[in-house]
């Protein structure tokens, strides 16, 4: 190569290592850096015994509902943690007469209490509880219905 920088020639040589050298270091630290900020992933700290209880989500309906259990535990009450997020309708609904608690055998759980953001906007997030369940049930299934034209979310959990 040669460059003219006005007073005279100055003359470069760049083999093809030094290329492949240069390349190789670029295309590294791109990948680390990518790599670095792709995967910043944080669990939440364990918080109690309910934390087996993993976390469900579902997005229907222009809605994402994200439904996290705090407590699923013989003699107190259910807990969960509810989470709705949209960009296009608004939340104006009712969280406690959306929501129904339900066992296997079919037993339901009275109406709920929210504690958490009120209706509107395009995001909220609350506590639901409901009164105790039976001792007897093996399998807890959380229903939010007529929800951003969707008619039953259900989300499952054995206890």
């Amino acid at each position: 190569m040669q460059y003219r920088n006005g007073v005279g020639t100055i003359y470069m040589r760049v083999s093809k290592k030094t290329v492949v050298l240069a390349g190789v270091a670029v295309f590294t630290i791109l990948a680390v850096s990518v790599i670095a900020t792709g995967n910043k992933t944080v669990e939440p700290a364990p918080t109690s015994a309910s934390s087996r209880f993993e976390t469900k989500e579902q997005a229907s309906g222009n809605l994402t509902v994200i439904v996290t259990p705090q407590e699923l535990a013989a003699g107190k009450p259910v807990t969960f943690e509810i989470v709705f997020d949209t960009h296009s309708v608004n939340l104006d609904f009712d969280v406690t007469k959306a929501a129904e608690l339900r066992d296997e055998q079919g037993n339901t759980y009275g109406t709920p209490a929210w504690d958490g953001d009120p209706p509107g906007g395009h995001h909220r997030k609350g506590t639901l509880t409901f009164p105790i369940p039976t001792e007897k049930a093996t399998t807890i299934t959380l229903s939010l219905k007529n929800i951003s034209g969707v008619n039953e979310r259900t989300f499952l959990w054995k206890l």
